[in-house]
């Protein structure tokens, strides 16, 4: 479904980006004659500074189609609808009759045309990117003071920038070329990013936003629920989880304080519950990592192997005795185990 714009977009659209040909025209002219306006002039000032003839519009047919007539008679793709200031006549002309009728050099003719298929070329990028939810994705540049008034302007009112637009702000806000690489590696980041991730990112402030962007581009852990059990999560890192987004630095250093504390709690609880042969045994003759994942199994009640499994098999000396101590097994030594 093509989104309908807003009349602050079609405002924006037609003063900033859609000029008219007789604007380019004027522009041209401008340019070409070298002649200087104090910007307080009115359209009739400006016109008669330029030229009597005036570029009223220009008419482009379908490709490999000559609907229009030049007044000589010749079929046109392109007509140029050119009116005389002073003798109030208008005339549809080709590009050739342009410049025999006002003198006017059929290049800035071509140079006038080739201007305004960019710039509808631009109104359509723009709306076609709009379509495709494109804005969600170029929001994050709002962060950066440095960006031009315009194009902040354009994005404030929900209109995405074009791929030319791009490439002027990444020049701006990064001016050698590792930074402007970062930022292209930051946009090409946003594209794979689903609807609902753009969203949440988009309504965190910056010092939230940016680590966020980092870790994404650094390809950092993705946490799920089951790795998380027993951890105290702000708001925040909790929906990271439901969207599958990725932790900052400093999100997963809390996360390890929080399992650290979690493993020291259940360490607590289960040294209590060993009797003195099993606690000599534990703490003498298991690693630490050992004594963290264990800990919770001798809590539950889990993982303790029924030592009829192993009857007649060739064990390691410390695993023969900590399946006879009743001590829990880790994952790993039921593994080596087969059992």
């Amino acid at each position: 479904m093509q989104i309908e714009l807003s009349s602050k977009q079609k405002e924006f659209i037609d003063k900033y980006i859609k000029k008219s040909a007789k604007d380019i025209w004027e522009e041209k002219l401008i340019n070409l004659k070298g002649i200087v306006l104090n910007g307080e002039e009115d359209n009739q000032q400006i016109e008669d500074k330029i030229n009597e003839w005036i570029l009223v519009d220009i008419k482009v047919a379908e490709e490999n189609t000559r609907p229009y007539k030049c007044v000589c008679g010749r079929s046109l793709r392109y007509q140029y609808v050119i009116k005389h200031r002073i003798l109030d006549i208008t005339y549809n002309l080709g590009c050739e009759c342009v410049k025999k009728y006002t003198g006017i050099d059929s290049k800035l003719v071509n140079r006038v045309l080739l201007k305004k298929e960019e710039l509808n070329s631009m109104v359509d990028e723009i709306i076609r990117k709009l379509n495709e939810s494109e804005i969600d994705r170029q929001l994050y540049l709002l962060d950066y003071d440095e960006i031009p008034n315009m194009i902040r302007q354009q994005l404030l009112i929900g209109l995405p920038l074009t791929d030319k637009q791009l490439e002027k702000v990444f020049k701006v806000i990064g001016k050698d070329n590792n930074k402007k690489n970062y930022h292209k590696k930051v946009h090409n980041v946003m594209q794979e990013l689903t609807k609902e991730q753009l969203e949440f990112l988009n309504k965190l402030n910056y010092e939230d936003k940016q680590p966020l962007i980092i870790s994404l581009m650094d390809g950092k852990k993705i946490y799920n629920m089951d790795e998380l059990k027993g951890v105290e999560l702000s708001n925040i890192a909790l929906r990271k989880v439901e969207l599958n987004l990725p932790f900052t630095d400093k999100e997963i250093r809390d996360i390890k304080k929080g399992k650290k504390t979690e493993d020291i709690k259940y360490i607590e609880i289960a040294s209590k519950k060993l009797n003195k042969s099993q606690y000599e045994f534990w703490c003498s003759r298991m690693s630490l990592n050992q004594r963290k994942e264990t800990a919770k199994y001798i809590v539950e009640g889990t993982n303790i192997c029924d030592k009829r499994l192993v009857r007649g098999k060739s064990l390691d000396k410390n695993i023969r005795k900590q399946i006879q101590l009743g001590i829990p097994l880790t994952e790993k030594q039921k593994k080596s185990l087969d059992i």
